[in-house]
This record gives structure tokens, C-alpha cells and sequence, in this order.
């Protein structure tokens, strides 16, 4: 099994069970084995599958899961997590908007540098419900940090809602993520190739 940035440890039956209850699920017991497939024709289930072995949090690799809501992102995307802790990684699973919360306490309690240096060492951040509410305007920035900060060391895997994101390169651009060479795009911040991504729209 396997744990860290890059590699393995076995992980016992009660270290396993700690780490399910850190990584902060939404669903009590996210599983790809419960999860019907036939319900959304658009799931590609090879990928998912592919994506659970963890082998791109190996290869450092970023995700992207994005579609309308009640499509079955979520869950699948905590099925993968907790998939991937069954295999020793360590991750950490926040909606977006609990995400940023925390980077604002820690910006108002002078830990800014200090929390993020953490997220930073987390083999798995799983991002969910981005677009799914209006959020501060510091907003974008702090996600694209968040990203930037962790894009090749670790891996990352994001799930929107928002018409406005999209399957390739990322920048921030006012509010949302939005693609490079969209509509409204300027190419004003650094890019990141989301290497696997899903589309259910």
C-alpha cells in the first residue's frame, strides 16, 4: 500500500479507518462497487476505474470531473479518494466553498503561509461543487493558487458545475475558472494541463 508524495507503506486496519474519518467525505461511504453506471450513460467507466487504482496520484497528475449536478461526480470522486486511501495515500476531501473558508481563516489568523505549505504535502486534494455557489471575490485566486502550489508535486482532482469551466487549460478569470482560448479569456495568469478529465454535460 501507499502513502505520501510518492510511494508506500502498509497501512494497518486502524490507521486506514483514522484516515477515512480526517479526509472529511460528504458521503459516509462513497464506493464504486455500490455506484450504478447504467444511471448516467455519459460515466466513462474504464476511466474511472483507472483513475481508482491511483496511479495518477503516482505520476502527479490533475483531474477534472465536470457536469450539470445529480450526474454522480461527486461520488464517484469520493469513491476514488476513498479507493486511493485503501491503497496507503493520504487525501483530503473539500467542497469548495469549506475550502475557501479555511484559506480566509487562515489569511485573518497570520497562517495563511503555513496552510497552504500543508495542502501542499497532501497526496490528494479532492476539490468539489466548484460553480456551485457565488463565492468572495478573492475566490479564483485562492483556487488557482491552491492549484499552482500543488500542480506537478501532487495530484488534484477538481469537480465543477459552473457552464463556465472547461476541459483544458485553466486560468482564473474574475470569478471562475475558465478555459484558455475561450470566450473571455486573456491568458493573464499561468496555465495547468488537467491531464484526465470527465465531461457530463
Amino acid at each position: 500500500m501507499r502513502s505520501g508524495d510518492a510511494g508506500g507503506e502498509v497501512v494497518d486496519g486502524s490507521r486506514l479507518e483514522r484516515r477515512h474519518k480526517q479526509v472529511g467525505f460528504r458521503d459516509p461511504h462513497p464506493s464504486l462497487d455500490t455506484f450504478d453506471f447504467d444511471f448516467n450513460k455519459k460515466m466513462h467507466r474504464a476511466l474511472i476505474h483507472e483513475l481508482a487504482t491511483g496511479r495518477f496520484i503516482a505520476q502527479r497528475e490533475d483531474a477534472l470531473f465536470l457536469g450539470p449536478p445529480g450526474t454522480g461526480k461527486s461520488h464517484v470522486a469520493q469513491a476514488i479518494g476513498r479507493a486511493v486511501i485503501q491503497q496507503g495515500y493520504r487525501v483530503r476531501y473539500r467542497e469548495a466553498h469549506m475550502l475557501l473558508e479555511e484559506i480566509a481563516d487562515a489569511t485573518l489568523d497570520g497562517t495563511r503561509k503555513a496552510y497552504f505549505a500543508d495542502l501542499a504535502t497532501v497526496p490528494l486534494l479532492i476539490g468539489d461543487d466548484l460553480g456551485m455557489r457565488k463565492l468572495p471575490h478573492t475566490a479564483a485566486e485562492d483556487l488557482l493558487e491552491v492549484v499552482m502550489r500543488r500542480y506537478e508535486r501532487v495530484s488534484t482532482l477538481l469537480v465543477g458545475h459552473s457552464p463556465k469551466l472547461s476541459r483544458c487549460n485553466w486560468s482564473a478569470e474574475g470569478q471562475h475558472f475558465t478555459a484558455a482560448g475561450g470566450p473571455g479569456c486573456r491568458r493573464r495568469r499561468p496555465m495547468i494541463q488537467l491531464s484526465r478529465s470527465l465531461c457530463l454535460n
